[in-house]
């Protein structure tokens, strides 16, 4: 039997473990009966379901274009060539990503193969999405590469093997990018960020906001080690990011260097390696998921390295009050407005009123500050909704002396509770012009 509340939208299925979708439209009425008083506002509205099922492309960008072996969205294009199942050329703003097609790498008998592309096909094609099948073979070991490319630009890449694929010595995703336009490297660790030289750089999959988990001895209790799940190379004008989900079915040797970056001996690319497996495993079975994700990901007015943003403060000494003609963007935070980080339906309107108004008048763009992967007991839904909504393993952070917990992104019932509570109570009623999504702390982020 389950041990956490069904899912809004699913029911248990005996024997599996899981739970799997049903019509909605069959769902709400049942669970609105059965739950005592009115339904709550976030629940029944039906914008987010609108949303969610159009086939919509949001302005400025456009919709996904195909061609032959080739994709293209706003301001990027990414093309595929018979040497490699993975892209051959990633373009942003006409400028080459790539200095050689990336390769997906077979070590087997001692003996590196190149997993060729000998099978594309569009399988599914929408204004804001396309999905494609990749297939190629060697060292009689066959791939499926499965890939969703989304109008904003993100590829989800699956790569699948068969329950025949057999053993190998290692595997590799290797991307060589040109070292004189990438020069810097950002990752989802606090530490792991800066300009690339000629020391290897090892990232680790979990990690602090200040060292490696190995070396946690004085770290807070306070403070979870997170995953380190997205990566991104680049200059200050464009780049590569790279997002992963599970290390599940990897074999790296070590999981504090999942992924490396390093010069080429010439030094004139700078590699990405992804260190899928690095010992004698059996493919059989196995799945891998890459997300690649070209920058920018939508149009940037001409002077936006001179565009400035900074907290909201009322004293004399801060930037927003000594030269507002200079600022574009004023962050405001919680404290005072919110209680917790993620509370979106308790705000003191009097006080983000007064904020907007005082950002507005002086024609600074107000943005609302908050972090949607944390839930506490500061929200009234907390104790009814916890055993749906809360991540498993528990990674609780303290704040203002509340846990606020990770939540787990998947419930659609979590879903509909923050679109409503910020797009509509916060956003649309206090005429923002968007949010600041905070991750720090996001602990682990699949679930």
């Amino acid at each position: 039997m389950p041990t956490r509340r069904t899912p809004l939208g699913h029911r248990y299925v005996a024997g599996t473990g899981r739970w799997s979708a049903i019509a909605l439209a069959a769902v709400i009425p049942a669970f609105l009966a059965a739950e005592e008083g009115a339904a709550p506002r976030w629940l029944t509205d039906q914008t987010y379901d609108t949303y969610a099922s159009q086939d919509r492309v949001l302005k400025p960008w456009t919709p996904v274009q195909v061609g032959d072996r080739r994709i293209a969205v706003w301001g990027r294009v990414t093309t595929w060539r018979p040497e490699s199942i993975l892209p051959a050329s990633i373009t942003s703003q006409g400028v080459e990503l790539l200095a050689e097609p990336m390769r997906l790498v077979i070590t087997r008998g001692g003996q590196e193969h190149f997993v060729p592309l000998q099978h594309w096909r569009v399988t599914e094609q929408k204004k804001s999405a396309v999905s494609i099948v990749a297939r190629g073979r060697v060292a009689g070991v066959s791939t499926q590469a499965d890939i969703l490319a989304e109008y904003d630009g993100f590829m989800l890449i699956t790569l699948k093997f068969p329950d025949t694929a057999g053993d190998v010595d290692a595997v590799h995703i290797v991307a060589g990018m040109p070292a004189a336009t990438t020069t810097l490297y950002q990752t989802f660790a606090r530490p792991m960020a800066g300009w690339i030289g000629d020391s290897p750089i090892k990232l680790a999959w979990m990690s602090g906001e200040s060292q490696p988990v190995e070396n946690l001895e004085h770290w807070s209790r306070s403070f979870d080690p997170i995953a380190n799940f997205y990566h991104w190379l680049g200059n200050e004008d464009r780049g590569l990011g790279f997002a992963y989900t599970t290390l599940e079915h990897w074999a790296p040797e070590t999981e504090n260097a999942f992924c490396t970056i390093f010069r080429s001996a010439d030094k004139r690319r700078v590699i990405y390696t992804i260190n899928l497996v690095e010992r004698p495993v059996s493919l059989a079975g196995r799945t891998f998921q890459i997300g690649l994700q070209a920058t920018p990901i939508k149009p940037l007015p001409p002077d936006y390295h001179s565009m400035l943003t900074t907290s909201w403060r009322w004293e004399d000494w801060a930037a927003l009050q000594q030269f507002p003609d200079n600022i574009d963007v004023a962050i405001i935070w919680p404290p005072g407005i919110m209680r917790g980080l993620n509370d979106p339906y308790h705000i003191n309107a009097e006080a983000l009123e007064r904020h907007v108004k005082h950002c507005h008048e002086r024609g600074v763009a107000a943005l609302f500050s908050g972090c949607p992967q944390k839930i506490s007991p500061f929200s009234e839904e907390f104790e009814a909704w916890k055993e749906e909504w809360l991540n498993l393993p528990e990674s609780v952070l303290d704040w203002e002396g509340a846990p606020h917990y990770q939540n787990c992104g998947r419930p659609y019932s979590l879903r509909k509770w923050l679109f409503y509570g910020w797009a509509k109570e916060v956003v649309e009623r206090f005429g923002l012009e968007g949010i600041y999504y905070d991750g720090w702390q996001a602990g682990t982020m699949a679930c």
